[in-house]
Formats: structure tokens, sequence, C-alpha cells
């Protein structure tokens, strides 16, 4: 959240490459989708975003040679903040998983403010099917590697508003270098 009246105070932001040497890192990208609201100047591992005026921004940070994309999401003004303690939602025990190509690992689903939940109805979809295989059985995600990589498995069920979503981050046991924005 960024101070709309304070359009000459830039705020920086970092994100932490791993893997990339200093070379790869000045071949990082920073777009921003909405120049209206924000200019966004961006060096390497660190942007400068000013304000311009009321509203939000999204910026795709984007490398090369790394396996993923970061999103951010920058809103100009005040957060808008909306409490509904008894919206249904889904939460669980691990939102990152590091794991190597020679593991399995579990995550469990538990679902909040809903006082009867069919663990059988828990959903799962992968943005990417390389990396890992997944599935989900009595609210418990089994997740099995296939090669180093990211993905982010996004869980739902139909007593749910929302969705919630668990990143996995597979590393090759024979410590092959996984490169990726954080």
């Amino acid at each position: 959240v960024v101070d709309p009246d304070a359009t000459t105070t830039p705020t920086t932001l970092n994100i932490t490459p791993v893997g990339l040497t200093a070379s790869d890192i000045t071949q990082t990208e920073w777009k921003n989708n909405n120049t209206d609201i924000i200019s966004v100047y961006g060096n390497g591992a660190t942007a400068t975003v000013y304000p311009n005026k009321r509203g939000t921004a999204t910026i795709s940070v984007t490398n090369p040679k790394s396996l993923n994309m970061l999103t951010l999401t920058v809103i100009v003004g005040d957060k808008e903040t909306v409490v509904n303690e008894n919206v249904p939602y889904i939460t669980v025990d691990t939102p990152v998983v590091s794991l190597t190509t020679q593991e399995s690992k579990q995550v469990k689903c538990t679902m909040k403010n809903l006082e009867t939940v069919d663990i059988s109805k828990y959903q799962i979809t992968l943005d990417k099917q390389d990396y890992i295989s997944a599935s989900v059985t009595g609210g418990v995600i089994t997740i099995t590697p296939k090669m180093a990589g990211q993905t982010l498995i996004t869980v739902s069920h139909p007593g749910s508003a929302h969705t919630t979503n668990i990143v996995v981050v597979v590393t090759a046991a024979d410590k092959e270098a996984l490169i990726y924005l954080t």
C-alpha cells in the first residue's frame, strides 16, 4: 500500500533471485500493467515505485533464466479490508512445500467456519504438470515429485467461498541448482 499523496516519495521493492549470477539478475524485467496508477523503474532485483493516483496496479517480475514469475499488487491509497468472520475458507498446514526429487510429502487441508465438512470433496489443480503429481484423499494432499522445478497447487472445496494455494519447490536430489525468484 502506497500513500497517494507522496508522489515524489519512492517505495522500493526488492526480490530475492536464487541461483542467478549478478549478470543474470540484470536481465530481470519489471512490467507495470497500469502506468496511470504507478510508475515503476526496475533495476535488477530492485524496483522503485512512485504513486501517480489512487487505484490498484500489478507488477510482473520475470527473468529469462528463472523457472517462475512473480506478480506483485500495489495499492495506491487506503487498503480495502473486508472482514466477514463467518465465511467458510480452506487452510493448509504448509503453504510452501520444499522437497527433493526422491521424497514425497503430504499437506493437510482444513475448512474453517463450516460445521459439517465432507472431506471427500476437496479438489486440487496444478498450474504445471511437469514437476509433480498430486492427489487428494480425505483432506490430505499427497505430493510426488517428477523433476526439479516449481508449481502451484490450488485447493478448492464446494463449501468454501475461496480457494487457497500451495507453492511446491522441487530440487534435484543430487543438489542440482534450481533457479527462481522470491
